[in-house]
């Protein structure tokens, strides 16, 4: 098997694994709360698990860049598709949420994914221009 079929398997398997987190840490239900009840440990967590939007999504976005530019799509049609993936994804998890007990879908969450997918390609084009590529 050469080096391009293994990078381009260990890349799907990558961006199937950072969906899975994905899925898993937006669908899992959570404890209903009102926010004057809440300490400030949990007010802090809460901060801090809308703030992990903008890595996963970032991490979704790079990846699929990286897999996209391993199957040889052209630079425009690689990023249009990461770009419709990862939204899709963040859509897609903001309509389930309003099913799970303890969640809800946000404009400010979608926000946050937008900041980590711009985030994923501003920093793939920037290791792609140090790299040469």
């Amino acid at each position: 098997m050469s080096i391009h079929c293994r990078k381009k398997q260990w890349l799907a398997l990558l961006f199937t694994a950072v969906v899975i987190l994905i899925m898993a840490g937006s669908l899992m239900p959570m404890a209903e709360i009102p926010e004057s009840e809440k300490t400030w440990q949990e007010k802090i967590m809460s901060v801090i698990t809308n703030l992990m939007h903008v890595p996963m999504y970032g991490a979704l976005t790079l990846v699929s860049l990286h897999y996209f530019e391993c199957i040889r799509f052209s630079r425009l049609g690689g990023a249009v598709v990461s770009l419709l993936i990862a939204m899709a994804l963040g859509a897609l998890v903001e309509v389930l949420q309003m099913y799970v007990p303890g969640r809800f879908g946000s404009l400010s969450d979608i926000g946050l994914n937008a900041a980590g997918i711009a985030g994923g390609l501003i920093l793939f084009y920037k290791i792609r221009c140090k790299s040469g590529g």
